[in-house]
């Protein structure tokens, strides 16, 4: 049997020749099948934009949802779209209105580190901003079993220069090349951890929420100035992201005040454009008082 990964790459290449407002259509009929008829993850999104919301009134987490369903089939044509969106039309898309900010780092010959949650298009964000500053710009990812898959995201991915990192090897990899040419490494954290007992939990979205803190201390350890970039989704397919500096000498902190320092300001980001969140993964799948009584008694 012909496997999935064969077939992703011809099918999303002749798609990604599509004009947007085609492929826009082609968003609206998936919000069709896949909210309204196949109710894809509909029970996880609505328990979690509950237990994240419980303010707000029942019509008004019901827009929400709706809005981020749209965001979703959205997000997915806009990533096929990606796969041939040219240098000048991703730049005329998504807009990085300070990118002065990163050069000001750059100048001084300093690398930092780039921390942000599934917010926005974070597909676009990489391209977008690699061709916009003098870093040299590098995203940490998790790579798909299949190898196949896997060479396709790399070459849809680092088209415009931005190098991707397994994260396994992204302590070994960044260590090893601290004091080289200043880079801007994305590390998106706001995943669940892998190991808990190495996490540093907070209250997020009204939940106590573990986080994983691996950027923290990378950060404490080269002093990298800790970065957080907002992204507004302005109309469909067109984004601006702006950058402001969450840490500027993390050496003075501990990982866990790091961490902490993030969560607040992508609950912030969240609440101001709650719909483009990505609330379709359980991120509240950990429970926390286990998990301490399971600490205290080990």
């Amino acid at each position: 049997m012909l496997g999935m990964a064969a077939l992703i790459k011809p099918v999303a290449t002749r798609l990604s020749r599509l004009p947007f407002w085609c492929l826009y259509v082609l968003s609206d009929i998936f919000y069709f099948i896949g909210y309204k008829l196949l109710r894809y993850r509909r029970k996880v999104v609505r328990e979690n934009l509950y237990r994240a919301m419980p303010e707000l009134y029942r019509h008004e987490l019901l827009a929400i949802e709706r809005q981020y369903y749209h965001h979703l089939f959205d997000l997915l044509v806009e990533g096929i779209k990606g796969i041939g969106l040219s240098r000048e039309a991703l730049l005329e898309r998504f807009v990085c209105t300070n990118p002065e900010l990163l050069d000001h780092y750059h100048a001084q010959g300093r690398s930092v580190l780039i921390v942000m949650g599934h917010t926005g298009n974070w597909e676009w964000a990489a391209g977008g901003v690699g061709l916009r500053i003098n870093h040299h710009l590098q995203v940490l990812y998790q790579p798909p079993k299949d190898a196949r898959l896997n060479d396709f995201i790399r070459q849809a991915r680092t088209r415009f220069g931005t190098s991707i990192i397994p994260r396994k090897n992204a302590l070994r990899h960044l260590l090893q090349t601290a004091g080289q040419a200043p880079t801007a490494t994305v590390f998106l954290a706001d995943q669940s951890p892998y190991q808990l007992e190495k996490a540093t939990w907070t209250l997020f979205l009204n939940n106590m929420t573990a986080f994983f803190n691996g950027y923290a201390a990378l950060a404490i350890r080269l002093g990298n100035p800790i970065l957080f970039p907002s992204i507004v989704r302005k109309s469909r397919g067109h984004y601006t992201i702006t950058f402001e500096t969450l840490i500027e000498d993390p050496s003075s902190y501990g990982v866990d005040d790091l961490v902490k320092a993030f969560a607040h300001r992508l609950e912030k980001e969240i609440r101001n454009q709650p719909y483009s969140w990505l609330w379709s993964h359980k991120r509240w799948k950990h429970d926390f008082t286990a998990q301490r009584a399971l600490g205290q008694s080990s």
